[in-house]
């Protein structure tokens, strides 16, 4: 009876640890659903597409990606405190959005946050029309990067 013990306390150890990576597998398989879903275009148009992101996805994808980081908030707004290499561009004269955009390579991907959902998906479009294939909106604009407390430059 001694020597079962033992064998009995292991067999129930082993098949709680598999219930655990299952229900572990299950709760991550949702996370990685609900991130697609987050993720989900905007807008559509065969290759290009304009997708929102998190503060923490954009973060990674800007690490790993030579891109394009526009803000499109105030001149102010920029001057004062901004995400690192953006470039400024004033949403409400989109022609010189449009000038400006001309002169980059358009095969990068492009990013936007701002604090106008509008606008910026405005813009995401300008892009799009411009030849862009890939742009990324921040959900929730340059606050939702300062609530994820990523880095900035004052």
């Amino acid at each position: 009876m001694q020597k079962q013990l033992p064998i009995f306390f292991l067999f129930f150890l082993l098949f709680g640890c598999n219930n655990a990576k299952r229900a572990d597998q299950e709760f991550f398989s949702s996370q990685e659903t609900e991130a697609t879903t987050e993720t989900d275009s905007l807008l559509n148009l065969g290759e290009q597409t304009i997708q929102k992101v998190t503060a923490s996805q954009m973060a990674q994808m800007l690490s790993l990606d030579k891109a394009y980081l526009f803000d499109s908030r105030t001149v102010e707004e920029y001057n004062e405190k901004r995400i690192g290499n953006s470039i400024h561009v004033d949403l409400d004269q989109l022609d010189s959005a449009k000038e400006k955009c001309k002169e980059l390579d358009l095969r990068r991907t492009f990013y936007i946050y701002g604090n106008n959902e509008g606008k910026v998906q405005k813009f995401g479009k300008l892009l799009i029309e411009l030849g862009v294939n890939q742009v990324y909106i921040l959900d929730g604009g340059f606050q939702a990067w300062e609530e994820a407390q990523l880095p900035t430059i004052h």
